[in-house]
């Protein structure tokens, strides 16, 4: 397996376990507390990970004709994006070189896993299992 495909294999498995946990007070409990954190590299990522999840969760909703999650989903998905571009400009960075959420890679979401104070809202432990033959792979396919 080529790097990238563990590293997109690893993104899908976070993907998936977070996607579970998340629902609507949840999503505005995250945002609500990304928000709180002083404006950081980090504080912009974790935003554009809840826009990724937020954006799964619109495709998932669609998919299942779940009109008003996909409502929810599409305000979180907008909030957390807005709050991302907002960061970036906060930080003095130029707004023509924002990395949109579709953009960035898997860390992202890796990244977000490891954060202890998001994932507890999610009622779930930090981190994630690189080795997808074994331990905490979540239910979902999203293959």
């Amino acid at each position: 397996m080529l790097a990238s495909d563990a590293d997109d294999a690893a993104a899908l498995q976070a993907l998936g376990r977070v996607f579970q946990a998340l629902d609507r007070e949840n999503s505005q409990a995250l945002l609500l507390a990304i928000g709180r954190r002083p404006d950081s590299l980090e504080k912009m990522q974790r935003f554009q990970a809840v826009e990724i999840l937020s954006r799964r969760m619109l495709e998932a909703a669609l998919e299942y004709h779940r009109p008003i999650g996909a409502e929810w989903a599409s305000l979180w998905a907008n909030m957390a994006g807005a709050a991302a571009k907002a960061t970036w400009q906060r930080l003095g960075k130029n707004p023509s070189t924002f990395t949109s959420a579709d953009e960035v890679g898997p860390e992202v979401l890796l990244d977000f896993m490891d954060d202890a104070e998001l994932m507890g809202l999610l009622g779930l432990e930090p981190g994630w299992n690189p080795d997808l033959s074994g331990g905490d792979k979540g239910d979902l396919d999203l293959s």
